[in-house]
């Protein structure tokens, strides 16, 4: 696989403060995430090693670091491969987070300030413009912040720390499905009415409501892909 051209400039800017080991996890995690790498390919050491113009040994940790969280898998005769989307992957992921999410978003609402609520109704705004542009890379950062506000506003540091375990997984599968998700915003803007009027019921549910409808979202245009690579 050629790799040039996936990490420009990767030794610059935000990666200074970084090991060489983090800097080479991160620019992976993302190329994976962003869905550069195809999944289920094959990952050969000596050629990133190379692309990279570093040794094999911070390539390795990163790599051990991503096996860890599940974005590429060990082949048995030696090396690494992108793991694969699954259905199955969708709904225990999601399964999980709506019930995580849910709880933010009721103990957000019993927290909730005017200077979060503000906070919120900015991103939704720029979420807006963002799909009125077409432009789905900024609409999945909008996203990512807006639930991210509401883990803040809710105050339970446990919640944040599962939710921040599964959403690179959910990550990765929302560049899958992006484009074929339009009403986030709306949604997005609904939670936030319930959030400003601290009602934790209403919000959970709405939220909720949210997570699930993106599940059935994810899991069928998973399926459609998974159906296509076998024809």
């Amino acid at each position: 696989m050629n790799y040039k051209g996936l990490f420009p400039d990767w030794k610059d800017n935000e990666a200074r403060p970084l090991s060489m080991a983090d800097a080479v996890y991160e620019k992976l995690k993302t190329a994976i995430v962003r869905i550069q790498y195809e999944p289920g390919a094959r990952l050969y050491e000596q050629e990133l090693a190379e692309t990279l113009g570093i040794s094999r040994t911070p390539l390795r940790e990163a790599l051990r670091r991503l096996e860890s969280e599940g974005l590429v898998v060990r082949i048995p005769n030696g090396g690494v491969r992108v793991s694969g989307l699954s259905v199955i992957e969708v709904n225990e992921i999601y399964a999980i987070r709506l019930e995580l999410e849910g709880l933010a978003a009721r103990q957000a609402a019993i927290n909730m300030t005017p200077e979060t609520v503000r906070e919120l109704r900015e991103v939704n705004r720029n979420s807006a413009l963002s799909l009125s542009r077409d432009d789905y890379e900024s609409l999945i950062v909008y996203g990512r912040l807006f639930h991210e506000i509401i883990h803040i506003a809710a105050g339970n540091r446990k919640n944040m720390q599962f939710l921040s375990q599964i959403n690179t997984l959910i990550e990765r599968y929302r560049y899958v499905s992006i484009t074929r998700s339009r009403k986030s915003v709306g949604e997005h803007s609904r939670i936030t009415g319930a959030l400003a009027g601290g009602d934790a019921e209403l919000a959970e549910r709405l939220m909720q409501e949210h997570i699930e409808r993106e599940r059935n979202l994810v899991s069928r245009e998973i399926a459609r892909i998974t159906e296509k690579e076998v024809e």
